[in-house]
């Protein structure tokens, strides 16, 4: 769980640096998903959920490497193309959050001990409301810096629950 956690931290917390036409990410997404794919391969065997999560991530690293090397080159898309691969972005590492969260769901049944699943399913929520969120308010710019910041609030809170679900893993 340590090293999905990692890569949770990575996919999740991102900084970037605009130079002109070109965004360098200083934490890649992929190495995100690279983590969690490594972290998922060692305990897929305690839930269907992390076996079928798996293609998901694949996809992710594939997918979040080619947009790391098109913001790096400045390719300009255009903007429904942009608006697009912003959704699967964001969107995408939910589905594969809450395919864990499910995971952890199982195995807290299976042990019959508490993993904090309701608290970090609770935190999912929060986080999936402020990320849909930020896309409805993007046209009005101060609403979308709120719903930006919020959203990495709650980002920060997820993360934070899915610590304390790591630590009794």
């Amino acid at each position: 769980m340590s090293t999905i956690f990692i890569g949770m931290i990575l996919v999740f917390i991102g900084f970037d640096i605009h130079i002109g036409n070109s965004t360098i990410g200083l934490i890649p997404d992929f190495l995100g998903f690279i983590f969690m794919l490594n972290g998922i391969r060692e305990i897929a065997g305690l839930s269907d959920h992390f076996r079928k999560v798996v293609p998901f991530i694949i996809g992710m690293i594939a997918y979040s490497a080619v947009i790391y090397v098109t913001n790096l080159l400045g390719v300009d898309f255009p903007i429904a193309l942009t608006i697009l691969l912003g959704i699967g972005s964001t969107f995408v590492p939910l589905v594969i959050s809450y395919m864990i969260i499910m995971g952890v769901k199982d195995v807290e049944a299976q042990r019959e001990q508490s993993l904090y699943s309701e608290d970090l399913y609770s935190a999912w929520v929060l986080l999936t409301l402020f990320s849909a969120l930020s896309f409805v308010v993007f046209v009005l710019p101060v609403l979308g810096i709120i719903a930006l910041l919020l959203g990495f609030i709650a980002a920060v809170y997820y993360l934070y629950r899915f610590h304390k679900t790591k630590m009794v893993f």
